[in-house]
């Protein structure tokens, strides 16, 4: 679960309460762009695991007053970075969406160096939980570009916020307890005009536990979406949700909703920890694996298979166990064909 691969869209209408915050931040990236430094400017967002801090960066990245102070903006998902090559490379592919994974760590630098020359930018590394990497020297491979360049981090950890920052850091705070319920009913009720009002107070205690986190809000209200009451009254009386226990608590939430799973797609889940970190899921080839391993009812037709696999996976993604999802949907008799290729 701590692994992912994050992206600069954003759908600005799933995030809550993040206005103020969004607005400080403009207005710290606005100022560091207008004071014609040479000195690169690293503004780091710290907090807890499930906070929020990549949305509230998202934000910020598609404002377009931040758009106008900027010739150009970079996106760097960094969360399973290991070395410096491997970072410089995904700075650059984020810009051009070529991989130059067989140039040195020399040539690499050169071309960012090309790319970035005379440039004001904009550079978001999302994600940084790897504290094996000098992310010091990194920062001193960046080319300063135009007066203004200013590079905006998301991480849990304060030490390298400290390391790295020019600006002070800004700790995400957690959503105000209203805030969080939006999001809880946003996802556990999908637009449904008639909200049981039963439901709706057993989930006032279910969000006080999420305890300001969209994470656990979000994942908790996919969870009980079209669920009985008994379902709901069970996660409002589960121990997990203990999340002010510790910073990575939250997995504790994602654990209950893979716990709630049945034992079917608790078992089609579990078999994709066979694919790489960060590994982009496309419908199709998960379905197909899903048939090889034997796990769609061997016995069906291939036709009948691929609507289970189809249900199987539409279910898993409704409950926010897949993070962001760039889905390839092809027709069943395409897929049917790229079976029979695959299996001979």
């Amino acid at each position: 679960f701590a692994q992912r691969e994050t992206h600069s869209l954003i759908g600005e209408q799933n995030i809550f309460g993040r206005d103020k915050a969004k607005n400080d931040i403009v207005k710290m990236i606005s100022e560091a762009a207008e004071s014609n430094s040479n000195t690169l400017s690293v503004l780091p967002l710290i907090g807890m695991g499930g906070v929020g801090k990549t949305a509230l960066a998202k934000l910020v990245f598609n404002d377009k007053s931040t758009k106008d102070k900027f010739d150009k903006m970079l996106w760097a998902s960094v969360s399973n970075a290991f070395d410096l090559k491997h970072i410089v490379n995904i700075i650059i592919q984020s810009d051009s969406g070529e991989s130059n994974n067989q140039l040195t760590l020399e040539a690499l630098t050169k071309k960012l160096h090309e790319l970035l020359r005379d440039k004001r930018y904009l550079l978001v590394l999302d994600d940084i939980s790897n504290d094996n990497v000098n992310w010091e020297e990194l920062i001193n491979l960046l080319p300063s570009g135009r007066s203004g360049c200013m590079i905006l981090i998301t991480t849990r950890l304060s030490k390298i916020a400290s390391e790295l920052k020019t600006l002070e850091p800004y700790e995400v705070p957690k959503l105000p307890h209203e805030e969080c319920g939006k999001i809880f009913v946003r996802y556990a009720f999908r637009g449904e005009k008639a909200k049981d009002r039963e439901l709706l107070k057993i989930g006032e205690s279910i969000v006080q536990k999420c305890d300001g986190l969209p994470l656990a809000a979000r994942t908790l209200g996919s969870l009980l979406f079209r669920k009985d009451i008994s379902m709901w009254q069970e996660v409002k009386e589960n121990n997990l949700l203990s999340t002010g226990k510790g910073k990575d608590d939250i997995l504790s939430v994602l654990k209950l909703s893979y716990d709630a799973l049945p034992s079917d797609l608790k078992t089609c889940f579990s078999w994709l920890s066979t694919f790489p970190k960060d590994y982009d899921i496309f419908r199709e080839l998960i379905i197909m694996y899903w048939m090889a391993m034997g796990l769609l009812n061997p016995a069906s037709r291939t036709k009948e298979a691929i609507r289970v696999g189809e249900k199987y996976f539409n279910e898993l993604a409704g409950r926010s166990l897949f993070q962001a999802m760039f889905l390839i949907m092809m027709a069943a008799s395409h897929i049917a064909k790229c079976i029979a290729l695959f299996m001979i």
